[in-house]
């Protein structure tokens, strides 16, 4: 697995070519957001969306939980730090749980000890590891190439 680097700094989703962001030929995916900043929820949100991908929206582990019991998602961005519940207890609940959706897990913290929480996620059962910052002008190639790297 590899961890990608993703920057905030660009200009805003509504600057961006979302034709530049769908690769022909590729059908979208379902995404589901799980973060507690809402800011970075809207600016995935913006820029998948303008990429033809259908997104929901979660602030932490247990609205993630109650989002994936009513519907099937494609991807799964999981912040690991957020109050409620973590990203590494939500995401060892849904693989519990039977959830097949590939999770990449997101973070801005570095390490816990000599562990990253990147590495420690992926323990508990992420498929793939992003750290912030973002770069927008690349995510929703990003997750073509996740459900296509998760369809082969």
């Amino acid at each position: 697995m590899e961890t990608r680097t993703l920057n905030k700094d660009v200009p805003p989703a509504d600057h961006v070519n979302a034709g530049a962001l769908r690769p022909q030929g590729r059908a979208a995916g379902r995404v589901l957001l799980v973060d507690d900043d809402p800011l970075i929820r809207t600016l995935l949100a913006a820029c998948l969306k303008a990429a033809g991908f259908s997104i929901c929206e979660a602030g932490n582990g247990l609205e993630c939980l109650r989002e994936v019991e009513a519907q099937s998602f494609d991807v799964i961005f999981m912040d690991i730090v957020m109050p409620e519940m973590n990203g590494i207890v939500a995401t060892q609940e849904l693989r519990k749980r039977g959830v097949k959706s590939w999770i990449v897990v997101v973070s801005s913290q570095q390490k816990v000890g000599d562990v990253t929480l990147l590495d420690a996620a992926k323990e508990f059962g992420a498929d793939d590891a992003m750290q912030k910052p973002f770069n927008l002008a690349t995510i929703a190639n990003d997750v073509h190439a996740l459900l296509a790297k998760r369809n082969a």
